[in-house]
């Protein structure tokens, strides 16, 4: 069995009414179409949809590239999260020290639904 990732990454696609709707679609298929968790939280924007991917080399050059290239604050963000517990409903913490892009969205702490915990074990780290 293996072990959680130390760290991951929460992305959100945030609709917004400024927002570009053809690269927000763009966003929306890419990261539908790659390793991922959902991540859905009552109390965070409501117009915005979460993906929680690995925190690896490729994930970390494909926001750096995305970000470094396009003005993108209404519509996307991302931050890199720790782990703070290993339990059967893993936390992780929000941690700027590390990647991160337009976080205001985001929350400081999140917690996996057990059901993805097989998921999440995949995530591993470069």
């Amino acid at each position: 069995m293996s072990a959680l990732p130390e760290h991951i990454i929460l992305i959100i696609c945030k609709e917004s009414s400024k927002a570009n709707k053809d690269i927000l679609r763009v966003f929306k298929d890419y990261f539908s179409g790659v390793p991922h968790i959902p991540y859905t939280d009552t109390s965070l924007y409501n117009s915005g949809t979460y993906y929680i991917v690995p925190y690896n080399k490729l994930f970390r050059d494909i926001l750096g590239n995305i970000t470094a290239y396009n003005d993108l604050y209404n519509i996307f963000g991302f931050a890199t999260y720790g782990i703070q517990t290993s339990s059967p409903a893993p936390t992780f913490t929000k941690n700027i020290v590390r990647d991160f892009f337009n976080f205001r969205y985001l929350p400081l702490n999140i917690t996996i639904d057990p059901k993805y915990l097989e998921t999440l074990k995949l995530f591993t780290e470069n």
